[in-house]
């Protein structure tokens, strides 16, 4: 059975939709169907089988054209449209992050912590104890030095030095022990966060 054979059995065109085919065979196996037949002769109810059973093969043999004219009317329609095209690009990380700009490290906050003790206690006991001048000293130095930490701007950097040398000066000038202990106590998170900033700058050339 060829598909004009199929189609002229069925009562339907060759380019029948998958809808139109099925409500064709519907039609079709209501009158020819064995079951009603019963009580008929053999050769009618051989007849009525026969007739079926083509319904049934013009069927799926409509159906699998319908199917695969889709099939074709969807690829010349993909080819038609080109392929596809990216429109936005998305990338999803587990904290908004700038180009270029690394993300804080959890070591810049360790070292401002120790900074800030460092700096309450010499004010309390260093180079001039629970003094308005020693405020003078140590705020620009903490805040050049956690800026440069944070930032790298050479701007900060250069703060941070002059302030630690004037630091530095006077304590020597003093020269008690407390002021002294009391500088190499600031020094520390000072450099640290000097080197954390260094770092931050390599990284951004």
């Amino acid at each position: 059975m060829n598909s004009t054979d199929a189609a002229r059995l069925l009562g339907v065109t060759l380019d029948a939709t998958r809808g139109e085919i099925e409500r064709a065979f519907t039609q079709r196996a209501r009158m020819s169907h064995p079951d009603r037949f019963t009580g008929v002769s053999s050769a009618q109810s051989q007849a009525a089988a026969a007739e079926f059973i083509r319904a049934t093969e013009a069927r799926n043999l409509l159906l699998r054209l319908a199917a695969e004219r889709v099939g074709a009317d969807r690829g010349r329609a993909d080819a038609a449209a080109g392929p596809p095209r990216i429109t936005e690009s998305l990338v999803y990380t587990s904290a908004p992050i700038a180009r270029g700009v690394p993300r804080r490290s959890g070591a810049a906050t360790i070292w401002t912590f120790l900074l800030l003790v460092a700096s309450v206690f010499s004010f309390l006991g260093g180079t001039l104890p629970l003094s308005p001048w020693n405020l003078l000293l140590l705020v620009p130095l903490d805040v050049c030095a956690i800026a440069y930490a944070r930032t790298s701007r050479q701007s900060a950097l250069v703060g941070t030095l002059v302030f630690g040398a004037v630091n530095a000066s006077v304590a020597v000038a003093i020269a008690s022990f407390g002021s002294l202990v009391a500088l190499e106590i600031l020094l520390a998170p000072v450099i640290a966060l000097v080197v954390i900033g260094q770092s931050r700058r390599r990284r951004l050339r």
